[in-house]
């Protein structure tokens, strides 16, 4: 042994793989460092697995260079390393490893290698590791030592088989670089219990438009708070739609408001009516607002829902979308997002919101142009009360179908005294019959002569006798011509006009 330890390097380097090999453990052991450093790639090849066992020492693993550890076969790793050696090699060496070397590992060598040296693994060493090596030797230490390269470099299977301890290990950096064909490999069970809220805050657009929805739906709801707005902007439609309604509530408003259009369609109605609080429906864009459908309008939002629309929101809404809502939600609308329905909106109203969802205060706001929007079909469902609010200039704004599709009720009812002297003369001329008899005396007392004196001979033959006893002076009849005169039926004249008349 002292003639061993007496080699040069230059002799040590001149060494034969024969004379290598026939080396006893005690003469290898011998050698200098320096010298064993110095020896051939094919002596060191060469090396039986118990001269590596028993003849190197860690001091000596510790000063082979990269080529000497290239060189090193998968036997004399696997059959021949101890934990203490693995333990003895620096960062270069780690770094020397090939993959071949990597898959012999067993998990007490995986395990013992220090963690500054797996960080020096390279990416085609650490993508060898079989998921079973992964996932019983890979230390936390490990994992928190790994590199941005070397988590992108994690395969599917790889990162699939990592615990939620070690998963939870991860760098946020890390979880970032994890490759987009990787990320949709974790299971629902590492998302609940392996991803931290920062390391889904870290997670790029392009992994979470990877995800898929059963991993969509893993998400605890401190999880979906994390998500960013453009993370939440980078779901697809159908992990919107996987979202439960507790998820969907837990998103922040700025989060709910920055989704796209498509993503806002794909909500289910469930989502909307359960999902969507107040403060999110006050926070959508127009265009989001816009994009709902009929069915996530009629059968989703809420009337408290409602109340939180916006005037511009309301504005943003198509004739379908206010066709869709409900009598109960229209009820729900404030006073001042009815005051701006378009004149389209207004005309798209049904017969029953009409009726049973607008109040009388709420019509009053409408201008003369919503007043001119309703159709035929919608004036005669109108109540008395919401007629009783149409002031002087409403009523003479109202053309003259509108006026003719009154009913009686409407007329004899609604419309006050002011009402009657705005209408003007088409108007008046517009009315039937039945509409003329419907007029209370003191509607009639406030009609003006010259609408008198316009009056068909139809609806002169209209008027009851109370009308002509009680309604008419003695200068309203006088304007009236021959043939509206001779228009008169014997019962009014006999019991409606009086001897002024």
């Amino acid at each position: 042994t002292e003639q061993w330890v007496a080699l040069t390097t230059a002799q040590a380097a001149a060494l034969t793989s024969d004379q290598v090999r026939s080396m006893q453990t005690a003469q290898l052991r011998a050698l200098e460092t320096r010298d064993v450093a110095a020896l051939g790639t094919s002596s060191i090849r060469a090396l039986s697995t118990d001269q590596i066992a028993s003849g190197l020492g860690t001091a000596q693993i510790a000063a082979l260079g990269t080529a000497q550890i290239v060189a090193l076969t998968t036997d004399q790793i696997s059959r021949a390393f101890s934990t203490d050696q693995v333990v003895a090699l620096g960062v270069a060496q780690a770094a020397a490893l090939t993959s071949d070397h990597m898959r012999v590992l067993s998990t007490d060598q995986l395990h013992a290698l220090e963690a500054r040296d797996f960080a020096a693994l390279s990416t085609a060493a650490v993508r060898a590791l079989s998921t079973t090596q992964l996932r019983q030797a890979l230390t936390t230490d490990q994992v928190v030592a790994l590199s941005i390269a070397q988590a992108a470099a994690l395969t599917s299977d790889q990162l699939q088989s990592l615990t939620t301890t070690q998963l939870r290990a991860m760098e946020a950096r890390d979880v970032a670089a994890l490759s987009t064909d990787a990320t949709p490999s974790l299971t629902t069970e590492q998302i609940q219990y392996g991803l931290s809220t920062a390391q889904v805050a870290a997670l790029s657009t392009a992994q979470i438009a990877a995800f898929g929805t059963q991993q969509v739906r893993a998400l605890s709801t401190d999880q979906v708070v994390a998500l960013t707005t453009l993370q939440a902007k980078a779901l697809g439609t159908d992990a919107v739609r996987a979202l439960s309604t507790d998820q969907l509530r837990a998103m922040e408003t700025r989060d709910v408001a920055a989704l796209g259009t498509d993503q806002i369609q794909a909500l289910g109605t469930d989502q909307v009516h359960n999902g969507l609080s107040t403060a999110q429906v006050e926070g959508l864009g127009t265009d989001q607002v816009a994009a709902l459908t009929t069915d996530q309008i009629a059968k989703g939002l809420t009337t408290d829902q409602v109340v939180a629309l916006s005037t511009a929101q309301v504005h943003a809404l198509s004739t379908d979308q206010v066709q869709a809502l409900g009598t109960a939600q229209v009820r729900a609308l404030e006073t001042r997002d009815v005051a701006v329905l378009t004149t389209e909106q207004v005309q798209a109203l049904t017969t029953d919101q009409l009726h049973d969802g607008l109040s009388s205060d709420a019509i009053a706001t409408w201008s003369t142009a919503q007043w001119q929007a309703l159709t035929t079909d919608q004036i005669p469902v109108l109540r008395t009360d919401q007629i009783r609010v149409l002031d002087a200039a409403h009523v003479a704004s109202l053309g003259t179908d509108q006026v003719q599709a009154m009913t009686t009720a409407q007329i004899d009812q609604g419309l006050s005294t002011d009402a009657i002297v705005a209408l003007g003369t088409a108007q008046w001329a517009a009315l039937n019959s039945d509409q003329i008899g419907a007029l209370a005396t003191d509607q009639l007392r406030a009609m003006e002569t010259r609408d008198i004196a316009i009056l068909s001979t139809a609806q002169i033959q209209g008027l009851t006798t109370d009308q002509l006893a009680y309604g008419l002076t003695t200068i309203a009849i006088v304007v009236w011509n021959t043939d509206q005169i001779s228009a008169l039926g014997t019962d009014q004249i006999r019991s409606g006009l009086g001897t002024d008349q």
